[in-house]
């Protein structure tokens, strides 16, 4: 399956254009660019290829989302086929759903299932599943051990539709660190500490992660206990007053909120998940990022506030839009591996799709993009122009980092003397890349090495 160009909105992330210092922890971020404009591209990826994978949806609950939670189990098939391409068939998939209700005072009680619970809207109503999270995975002999019975499709569509009862703060960040911190028992075994992990965003607000004080209904100072108080009290815009009508150019996150989380805590706690950055992929299905403006709206009482306006509509049957996700958008940007994808876009396939193949690429790390440049066409073969080092025991406190030179005459790859790379053809490998050539390591016979010894490249390509 080709790589094709997205319709979609996505997140620019920096790219880095030279290695890190041997003593630092990797940290490097990708951008897509023009395949004709010579670049340098990174890759990271595990001595062994890793088939465990985790995925956590974040569905919002509020009671404008019952068509985005419809399409994303109607086009959730197309993200498990695009899976299934990896090399020995569909991944050992774990796949669990919260919603993004935290609670947020009077107007939102805690739900009573519990903030960051995974969801299984109860035996009654899911009786397929056997615990909080749908379970698929390989059991060795050529078969699969399920947690559920009936489809996958059926199973991710019963805890994806999680109704339009949740609060109207939407506090995604907040319920994405609540789920994954290991302190929270009533998630146990759904996140293994060698899989990649996917988080998906569902949202049509932005986030409003925030102490309880910011939704206090017993004070006038903050205004009506409506969504504009997340971005008067937790985004600046070029100095200009939040109350302020009209549009406006470049907004950020505060990170001075008296109320509001700062994203950085955010970032830096998924980050901490995984020492291996192409191990952590997170998504977002959200509204435009612009235009961002303010205006007066009217409530279900006919009585006018001040407000964020639409971004974008979802079309003329669709009573409801979605609302620029700034905060949202800064986490994204923070992260190495993001994706970005529009909540109303006409379905949400292209969306799946494209996050499918985001995931696909942490998994299938060793492959380009590009085409790597040969630095020297008046020699045989391909020379191209690259930096590797492997990396053992990642993140821990014995880690040990080796720059690893390039194979050649007196170190040839098919019988190296010390560990060498080499980039070679690999069709089933890379099939769902525009090239299918990858890096490959070798190592000297007898060589052993630990399955999560992370190779880190970066090549110059076109």
């Amino acid at each position: 399956m080709p790589r094709r160009p997205s319709s979609v909105l996505r997140s620019t992330l920096a790219l880095a254009l030279t290695l890190a210092p041997l003593t630092a922890c990797i940290d490097r971020e990708i951008t897509r660019v023009d395949p004709q404009q010579e670049r340098t591209e990174n890759l990271e990826f595990t001595a062994e290829l890793n088939r465990k994978l985790d995925i956590l949806f974040v569905v919002d609950d509020s009671n404008s989302m019952e068509r985005e939670q419809l399409e994303i189990a109607a086009n959730f098939r197309r993200m498990i086929e695009i899976l299934e391409t990896v090399p020995g068939g569909l991944p050992d998939i774990h796949i669990g759903v919260i919603t993004t209700n935290v609670g947020a005072g009077e107007s939102c009680p805690v739900p009573s299932y519990g903030p960051g619970v995974l969801r299984d809207r109860g035996a009654t109503t899911c009786p397929m599943l056997t615990t909080n999270f749908i379970e698929d995975v390989a059991d060795g002999a050529g078969g699969r051990t399920r947690n559920y019975s009936g489809t996958l499709d059926d199973a991710f569509a019963c805890v994806a539709e999680q109704g339009l009862g949740g609060c109207g703060f939407e506090q995604p960040l907040e319920a994405i660190r609540r789920a994954l911190d290991p302190g929270n028992t009533a998630n146990a075994g759904f996140v293994r500490p060698d899989a990649t992990l996917a988080i998906v965003i569902l949202s049509d607000e932005d986030d409003c992660s925030a102490a309880p004080g910011l939704f206090d209904s017993s004070t006038s100072e903050l205004g009506p206990v409506k969504n504009f108080r997340c971005f008067e009290y937790g985004i600046e815009c070029e100095g200009i007053p939040p109350e302020q009508e009209g549009a406006r150019e470049t907004c950020s996150p505060r990170s001075d909120s008296p109320y509001l989380t700062p994203i950085e805590e955010y970032a830096d706690f998924l980050r901490g998940l995984k020492p291996v950055d192409s191990r952590l992929i997170v998504a977002g299905i959200l509204g435009d990022a612009g235009p961002i403006r303010v205006g007066w709206v009217a409530d279900s009482n006919n009585l006018t506030h001040l407000d964020v306006l639409r971004s974008c509509e979802i079309g003329e049957n669709d009573p409801h839009g979605a609302y620029p996700p700034i905060r949202t958008d800064a986490l994204l940007a923070r992260l190495p591996n993001a994706v970005r994808t529009g909540i109303c876009d006409d379905d949400l396939s292209t969306a799946m799709e494209d996050i499918a193949e985001e995931i696909l690429r942490g998994i299938l790390g060793a492959c380009f993009e590009g085409t790597p440049v040969d630095i020297d066409p008046s020699t045989d073969g391909l020379q191209a122009e690259c930096s590797v080092v492997e990396i053992q025991a990642p993140g821990a406190d014995d880690e040990v980092r080796d720059i690893l030179p390039p194979c050649g005459p007196g170190n040839p790859a098919n019988a190296p003397t010390e560990a060498c790379w080499t980039i070679v053809e690999d069709a089933e490998l890379c099939a769902v890349f525009p090239t299918t050539l990858k890096v490959d390591v070798r190592y000297p016979e007898g060589t052993v090495r630990d399955p999560d010894t992370v190779i880190d490249v970066q090549c110059q390509t076109r």
